[in-house]
């Protein structure tokens, strides 16, 4: 199954230089003087930054999944190396990109307010190059869902009913579940950004504060 989703990689190495070509034609557009009157200006803080918070717990959320996906390695003693490389090339790729589409997104005559969420919303429909891009995208999700689908079934079906694979049944109702709610928050909320946000900073909660103190309340109650 991981294997199968390395093909997914196509499409990122795609997205980058897509974003390298469309900065590269459109040059970029900041400016940083606070007390000039500028057209591309962009202030180095905002009031907004806790936001980027949420994006970060989402990150810290993933160890739980990245113990199942490490578990069945068949050299365990690589596990910190190989954790600490794709740690790095999420970062890299996240930034890489995140930051030219912004330099490069075409002020003055927009906002930088006016980006979307989805960078490649900010091309218009007609682009080839885009065109493509979402055809990479829609294989990179066929590839990336089977894996995630694994994740969930594997937290999920084996705290209910103590087995990865209870029946077929057990299976086909979460896998429903798991696209309903994905195209029902397509339809009525397609803002990925915000759902990374608030999902991230409510499972960030989670880990920092509620599950640290119960595994502290239950060894207490197991010690007495």
């Amino acid at each position: 199954l991981a294997r199968f989703n390395n093909l997914g990689t196509i499409s990122v190495i795609y997205l980058i230089v897509l974003v390298t070509l469309k900065a590269v034609r459109s040059g970029f557009h900041l400016e940083f003087h606070w007390f000039e009157s500028v057209n591309n200006f962009v202030a180095e803080f905002r009031l907004s930054f806790p936001q980027l918070t949420g994006v970060l717990t989402l990150a810290f959320f993933f160890h739980n999944s990245v113990i199942t996906l490490l578990k069945n390695n068949q050299d365990q003693k690589n596990n910190v190396r190989d954790l600490s490389i794709a740690y790095l090339l999420v970062a890299v790729t996240y930034l890489y990109v995140g930051i030219m589409v912004f330099a490069a997104f075409p002020s003055p005559e927009l906002s930088k307010e006016c980006i979307e969420p989805n960078f490649l919303d900010n091309l218009p429909s007609n682009d080839v190059m885009a065109f493509i891009a979402r055809v990479f995208l829609l294989f990179q999700m066929t590839t990336v869902y089977p894996l995630l689908g694994y994740l969930v079934r594997v937290q999920l079906l084996v705290q209910l009913f103590g087995k990865v694979y209870p029946s077929f049944l057990h299976v086909f109702i979460l896998n429903l579940l798991i696209i309903c709610t994905g195209v029902l928050v397509a339809r009525f909320y397609p803002n990925i950004g915000g759902l990374i946000r608030y999902s991230g900073a409510t499972c960030g909660l989670a880990f920092v504060f509620v599950y640290p103190s119960l595994v502290h309340m239950i060894s207490l109650k197991r010690q007495r």
